[in-house]
């Protein structure tokens, strides 16, 4: 049963939903521009198919839900508990997500445009054939990550550790590697263009 009737009838009454549980809602189809949930709870929510506006989820825990297939336009992520969120084909412009933690994710097919993921943990997570346009993922953790076909383009990528993640088949150009630690990665047939 969609709950998004009921989270859009609180928005309209109150954009601050700060510290609010949404745990398990489903909000699937929802559109949000501009609300507010610091250390809300959206534990195992399904806000799939979604577009997402202006919200700022900094400190909120989203552990075990899904945004698959949704558009995220300036989203704050700051210092968020991502841990099992499933963010497959979903798009991301100028989103901040530093300092999150995000292991364990699906983010297959997903395209990431001027965010910002720096010192974000975001190991042992699938990648595969994800998009890096014009991102800071300075010191960022990919350790054991699937990041087969991964493009990153016009990107920072200082002092990031990806060790032991397979990065075969992917493309990485104009970016900046200076510090990366690659040890035990996979980069068979991984394309370097441009790179410092």
């Amino acid at each position: 049963m969609s709950n998004v009737d009921e989270v859009t009838s609180l928005l309209e009454k109150e954009s601050n939903q700060d510290g609010a549980d949404f745990s398990g809602y489903d909000l699937s189809g929802a559109s949000f521009d501009g609300a507010s949930f610091v250390y809300a709870t959206f534990d195992k929510a399904k806000i799939e198919n979604s577009e997402l506006t202006k919200v700022n989820f900094s400190q909120a825990s989203l552990e075990g839900s899904s945004l698959k297939n949704s558009k995220l336009t300036d989203i704050d992520f700051t210092g968020a508990k991502l841990t099992g969120v499933n963010f497959e084909e979903t798009i991301f412009v100028n989103c901040n997500f530093k300092n999150v933690t995000a292991e364990h994710c699906e983010i297959s097919s997903a395209n990431f445009k001027n965010c910002k993921l720096r010192g974000s943990n975001l190991s042992h997570s699938n990648f595969y054939s994800a998009i890096f346009e014009e991102c800071d993922l300075s010191f960022s953790r990919f350790m054991y990550s699937y990041m087969k076909q991964v493009e990153i383009t016009r990107s920072t990528m200082k002092g990031t550790n990806a060790r032991g993640s397979d990065l075969s088949f992917s493309k990485i150009s104009e970016t900046d590697l200076s510090g990366a630690i690659l040890k035990y990665s996979d980069l068979s047939s991984c394309t370097f263009k441009e790179v410092k």
